[in-house]
């Protein structure tokens, strides 16, 4: 290792370290990087390749404070994601500590090639007070995008971290624009007829008594080279495109980066779909390991500025990715969950997230009102919808799983919406991210986030909805299960496909359909219909229990019954031969 301090070797090295803790260059440009994260490289750097232990780095970083080894090892798993390609730069040497292995230039002087903006560039982005986490890939991809197009949609649903990506984005691209980057904040916009004159007022265009126009504001902008960022556009979004349009129409050199939970159909739009953070492979069990997933590191680091004493062992990481996972990856949601971790305990907060509507609240004070609590953020996204989009919202809601056109068709088709507007809101929906879509194979097929569909849920048992959508969802779960057992001639692992693909659906059916005494009888049947799957798959346990309820139910007394009573205690016997078989030759997965 050598650390380079030279001039003339300076644009060589593809890591620079900036003075003064201002941050950091990776192959060029500036990656997002917290304090700590910042001054652990410099203590490595220092070093000139030597060992430096956990027990110095922590008393330097930290001051002397006491903390937990597992917040060394956080910001290790930061710092290492910042450098990217160049992450084994960092060695972690065995129960000692670490070792910087590779070329790191340090900038001795601002004359160095750091990227920054035009000398006086003019902006109102705000300073950023945390650090982006787990966003690195998303803002190469976004930055890559403006730089190609004039005007770049984010997109994705409440929560996801639209607006911090835009942000940083556009902070790292001012180099790119000699008048500046503007940020219009359009949330608290309630007339959308105020929205050139609120672009205009952040602009500084015209006087307090002027009514500019979006070709007026456009035609002042022609001979300018300005990055916009127009946030938060869903519920203005007819006038945020018509100003889009215009500015690529009359301002050669202004681009327009916007946020928005649906596109902006406007012309020449690039839309950029923003996902949830990453989350660790299924059965990651080291801390460490847990942490290269965005969604962990970004709880444990909110969790650690809410209580300075928090610490990460294997199965603290473990109840984390957990919690991560029924959050979806969802930033805001995973913010929630992390200050409530001091109050809860990880284990209480893990077992308190199906009333995860109510649970998940606290969010900053200066946070918008929408972002506090993630009933808020969805209640936006919910009025927003039009009447017929929101009683098909509902009504999916019953899905558990993945379900495609026809099955929605299945349980949200009445008198009042009709299939065409069925197919119309499925896809709106998709596009306003209230859905995700699956468009991969000859069948799109579509999925609610479990945040939402916890939302949503409410929002149908509040309707008076619910029993009569929960008996067509019943109903289309047997029809699937008759519809397999037609295809038999299938191979067995087609028919299996069908069944896991519709499992978690089946399961809710029977369970709605035996909490009544009136829907007894297509219980009944969904059980037989769903018999040779449970036996396949050597779920007994399940199988028994959902076989003896049938039994409870069965009318005896009518030839139907009769053969119905044969069947589920065939089932039954045929259930303890597997569950011997089981015993002889160990578990088989469950589903």
């Amino acid at each position: 290792m050598r650390t380079i301090d030279d001039p003339a070797a300076l644009h060589s090295s593809r890591v620079q370290l900036l003075p003064h803790g201002r941050g950091l260059l990776v192959d060029g440009t500036a990656v997002q990087i917290g304090r700590r994260a910042l001054e652990i490289l410099s203590v490595l750097v220092e070093a000139r390749g030597e060992l430096v232990t956990k027990d110095e780095l922590l008393s330097r970083v930290w001051n002397g404070s006491v903390v937990e080894e597992g917040a060394l090892q956080a910001q290790i798993s930061g710092l290492r994601k910042a450098l990217g390609d160049h992450r084994d730069h960092i060695k972690t040497i065995a129960g000692r500590g670490y070792q910087l292995t590779g070329d790191v230039a340090v900038v001795e002087s601002t004359s160095a090639a750091e990227p920054g903006p035009y000398p006086g560039c003019p902006t109102n982005l705000p300073a950023p007070t945390s650090e982006l986490i787990g966003r690195e890939t998303n803002l190469k991809e976004v930055r890559a995008l403006v730089a190609a197009h004039r005007l770049v949609t984010l997109t994705g649903a409440g929560g996801i971290g639209k607006t911090r990506l835009a942000q940083e984005a556009a902070r790292q691209l001012s180099a790119n624009f000699a008048d500046g980057i503007w940020i219009a904040q359009l949330a608290s916009v309630s007339d959308p007829q105020v929205v050139a004159a609120t672009v205009a007022a952040v602009l500084e265009l015209g006087t307090a008594h002027d009514a500019l126009s979006t070709k007026d504001i456009a035609w002042e902008l022609r001979t300018k080279r300005m990055l916009l960022v127009l946030d938060n556009c869903e519920h203005v979004i007819d006038e945020a495109a018509h100003l889009a349009e215009a500015l690529l129409r009359w301002s050669p050199g202004v681009r327009v980066l916007a946020t928005s939970r649906e596109p902006l159909l406007a012309e020449a739009e690039v839309v950029y779909r923003v996902s949830p953070l990453a989350l660790p492979p299924e059965g990651t069990e080291d801390a460490d390991a847990l942490l290269q997933a965005g969604a962990v590191r970004l709880f444990v680091t909110r969790a650690r500025a809410a209580d300075a004493h928090f610490s990460l062992d294997n199965h603290a990481g473990r109840t984390i990715s957990a919690i991560c996972r029924r959050l979806d990856g969802i930033p805001l949601a995973i913010e929630l969950a992390a200050a409530r971790a001091e109050g809860l305990g990880l284990e209480a907060l893990a077992a308190r997230l199906e009333d995860r509507i109510e649970v998940l609240t606290g969010g900053w004070r200066t946070a918008l009102p929408r972002h506090r609590t993630l009933r808020a953020t969805l209640d936006w996204s919910y009025e927003l919808l039009p009447d017929t989009e929101r009683a098909v919202l509902r009504r999916i809601a019953v899905f558990a799983g993945a379900f495609t056109l026809d099955a929605a068709s299945a349980v949200a088709t009445d008198a009042a919406i009709t299939e065409a507007d069925l197919v119309s809101c499925v896809a709106n929906l998709a596009s306003k991210s209230l859905l995700t879509a699956d468009v991969s194979g000859s069948n799109a097929v579509y999925r609610l986030l479990k945040t939402t569909r916890s939302y949503v849920l409410e929002k149908l048992v509040k309707s008076g909805e619910f029993e009569v959508v929960a008996r067509h969802h019943a109903k289309y779960c047997l029809s699937i299960l008759e519809q397999r057992e037609a295809a038999a001639r299938r191979q067995a692992e087609e028919r299996l496909a069908v069944f896991n693909r519709h499992v978690d659906d089946i399961r809710g059916a029977l369970d709605w359909a035996f909490s009544l005494g009136d829907d007894a009888p297509l219980g009944v049947a969904l059980t037989i219909a769903s018999l040779p799957a449970w036996l396949h798959l050597s779920l007994t346990e399940e199988l028994r229990e959902r076989v003896e309820r049938a039994l409870a139910s069965v009318d005896r007394a009518s030839a139907i019954g009769a053969r119905q009573e044969m069947q589920l205690c065939e089932a039954l016997d045929a259930a303890e031969i597997s569950w011997t078989s089981t015993l002889q030759c160990g578990p088989r997965p469950s589903v």
